[in-house]
């Protein structure tokens, strides 16, 4: 039925995958069906890949991550489906990153684009304050590398990254930096997501 395409007339939310089921073959096949609507999202107008699967199943602790990460990223709203009498305090320090909550959050309300596809995906999210938010989804089970300009997301219309000799990325779960002139290497351990500010 689409709901991505009269959903906003309707009310501000919609389910746009089947149930998600706390394993990551599930997490993972709805972030491939959800990543390509971002379009359809705006203020008060949301897919919805379901509920949070962080810290249920056999999710490995990178798997947890990458969902919250994703998730995020995505705009969908962050509805928890652990059970919250009983959780790690590992789990509770995802759910509450408040970096990753705040990229979710954000005012101008666009959800990330997916930039490039392969072992590792680009997703990039314009943010109200003229930053934006890139993440970096190793979808393979083995460690991978990736190269990439960032200079790309200036020809981007849609994430629209203003030009600069250098850029400074802060990495939301580390809370590290890094300083390039556009070109990036990264490698990620197996299902692993890093996720930078853009500045």
């Amino acid at each position: 039925s689409f709901p991505w395409h009269w959903g906003a007339k309707a009310g501000n939310l919609w389910r746009t995958t089947h149930d998600i089921m706390p394993f990551w073959k599930s997490v993972y096949m709805i972030y491939l069906r959800n990543i390509g609507l971002y379009k359809y999202a705006k203020p008060g107008a949301w897919n919805d890949p379901d509920m949070l699967e962080v810290g249920n199943g056999k999710l490995t602790y990178d798997q947890n991550v990458s969902h919250f990460s994703l998730w995020c990223m995505m705009n969908s709203p962050l509805i928890l489906g652990n059970d919250l009498r009983s959780m790690s305090e590992g789990v509770k320090k995802i759910i509450t990153n408040k970096n990753l909550i705040a990229i979710n959050q954000d005012a101008l309300a666009m959800q990330a684009k997916r930039v490039k596809r392969g072992a590792i995906d680009v997703l990039a999210k314009p943010l109200a304050d003229g930053g934006t938010a890139i993440c970096f989804f190793n979808k393979t089970s083995h460690s991978a590398g990736i190269s990439y300009n960032l200079n790309k997301l200036c020809s981007d219309d849609y994430v629209s990254l203003k030009a600069a000799s250098s850029y400074a990325l802060c990495d939301q779960w580390t809370g590290e930096t890094l300083n390039t002139n556009g070109k990036l290497k990264l490698k990620l351990k197996k299902y692993q997501c890093k996720v930078y500010i853009i500045k």
